[in-house]
């Protein structure tokens, strides 16, 4: 295939009464990085939908190579040489690795009924990436970060045109993104053009040629060159003028401690993911935890919580303190998805006293309580009956945070709290941990970002093969895998 221009024009899509894009103009040139920032709900996901073929747009229209291009689905994207990186994975739990990664070639033929031979162009590059892939290994099983390294592969091995990458960063470490820009600018140098939609400025700047912004469905920057702009700007652009969290004067409340000893958590095939965790996070502060994904976080993460067991060893939480769990993947287990907002609300709100009157849960304080809540929190909805797959990721998030630090929980276990989150949302998030922690709270924060801990924790940890690690982190997370 010749090189060639993926362009968008005047662009706009509606959903019921919202306006996701708004006249939306936006080029990919052959052989460029094109980075697209936006606040979670700004359009950007809606606009990779419309670019690949999976929405069509209300007006406006695409083009290729200054030709018209019309598009009825994701297949004709593909065989237009448009493959996408999705931020909610697109993979199926039940099946391999390897058979995931044959989907993406059985459209290319010959039509192999071996899933190994269909997937070895994707495990080709998992090679190049370093990644460490295991072609039998059941999708369900993997962590968060392995699924996205899936996707990332499956968009690869269809030699693409263009490839949209869709916050492909989000569960990856620094070293693991820097492998990731690599290749981006390999693809950029054979021709590919490249879209990378990303809520980190630094990595905007540091791998696209230029920059476009997305604000509330309208093109507020567009093709500036990544060069004249910085980070300030660059926020400014998406989000207006905000206050960053920073950390807070925390102290110790009475000594009181979370305290781990020896835990060992295993999988379901009895193999140990936590192997003999130690750590001692203290009431008043925030405690991280960080660590290249898969090193046992999500488990013991879970354990802390207490909504998985464990195998050996013990965990201590003082008496009376209520834990609140914040998870990794917040689309499959921070909430249902299917229900309204105030229903997921009312999964603890269910135990508030204050809502029960005569016995029974009153619909108008029920009410009154999830609308002040969502108020508090910012969740941007119609109504408190819109469905919570509906929202952005970013007030999905938010949704979760308002259920789980409502009640005044003592312990906060947090997983990965402001993946694939914009600067304002990912803000929102730090400065209420930041909070529970200057209330006296225990905070339990695991981070792949390694800036996000050095910005609020008071002490950080580096996980390791199932492991907690104490010492320069630096250091320790060059040998985390």
């Amino acid at each position: 295939m010749q090189p060639a221009d993926l362009e968008a024009r005047q662009v706009s899509k509606r959903f019921g009464g919202t306006t996701a894009l708004r006249s939306v103009s936006l080029r990919i040139a052959p052989g460029t990085i094109h980075a697209l920032a936006g606040e979670n709900g700004a359009g950007k996901s809606t606009l990779v939908s419309v670019l690949s073929g999976n929405l069509r747009p209300d007006s406006g229209g695409l083009l290729l190579n200054g030709q018209p291009l019309r598009l009825k689905s994701a297949a004709d994207g593909e065989d237009a040489g448009i493959s996408v990186v999705h931020q909610h994975f697109a993979l199926i739990p039940a099946f391999s690795v390897a058979e995931n990664l044959a989907f993406a070639a059985l459209r290319r033929g010959p039509f192999l009924l071996n899933a190994d031979a269909l997937a070895a162009d994707a495990l080709q590059f998992a090679d190049k990436l370093k990644w460490n892939v295991t072609p039998s290994a059941k999708v369900a099983d993997l962590s968060v970060g392995e699924k996205q390294r899936i996707e990332i592969l499956r968009a690869l091995a269809t030699s693409p045109r263009f490839v949209l990458f869709d916050e492909p960063t989000a569960t990856l470490t620094a070293g693991e993104a820097d492998q990731l820009f690599q290749v981006m600018r390999s693809l950029a140098s054979e021709g590919v053009g490249v879209l990378f939609i990303t809520h980190r400025l630094r990595e905007a700047l540091s791998v696209a040629d230029r920059v476009s912004v997305l604000r509330k469905g309208s093109m507020v920057l567009s093709e500036i060159p990544a060069s004249e702009l910085d980070e300030s700007s660059l926020a400014r652009a998406m989000v207006g003028d905000f206050q960053s969290a920073a950390r807070g004067s925390h102290t110790a409340a009475g000594g009181d401690q979370i305290s781990a000893q020896n835990v060992v958590v295993q999988d379901a095939d009895r193999r140990n993911v936590v192997d003999g965790a130690n750590l001692a996070a203290p009431f008043g502060a925030i405690t991280g935890i960080a660590g290249v994904d898969g090193n046992g976080q999500t488990e013991f993460a879970e354990a802390l919580a207490g909504v998985r067991g464990i195998f050996a060893g013990s965990i201590t939480i003082p008496s009376g303190a209520e834990v609140a769990y914040i998870p990794q993947d917040r689309a499959v287990d921070g909430l249902a998805l299917d229900m309204s907002m105030q229903d997921n609300l009312m999964i603890r709100g269910q135990r508030k006293p204050s809502l029960v009157r005569f016995g029974f849960i009153s619909s108008r304080r029920r009410r009154e309580w999830c609308s002040r809540l969502i108020e508090e929190y910012d969740v941007r909805a119609e109504s408190i009956n819109q469905s919570a797959g509906s929202l952005s990721g970013g007030n999905q998030q938010k949704l979760i945070l308002a259920r789980e630090l409502d009640s005044n929980p003592g312990v906060i276990v947090a997983a990965d709290p402001t993946r694939g989150l914009d600067v304002r949302a990912a803000n929102f998030v730090r400065q209420k941990l930041v909070e529970c922690a200057a209330e006296g709270r225990c905070v339990i924060l695991f981070s792949s970002d390694l800036d996000e801990l050095s910005e609020i924790a008071d002490k950080v940890f580096v996980m390791s093969r199932g492991r907690i690690l104490e010492g320069d982190v630096a250091s320790l997370m060059g040998g985390a895998v």
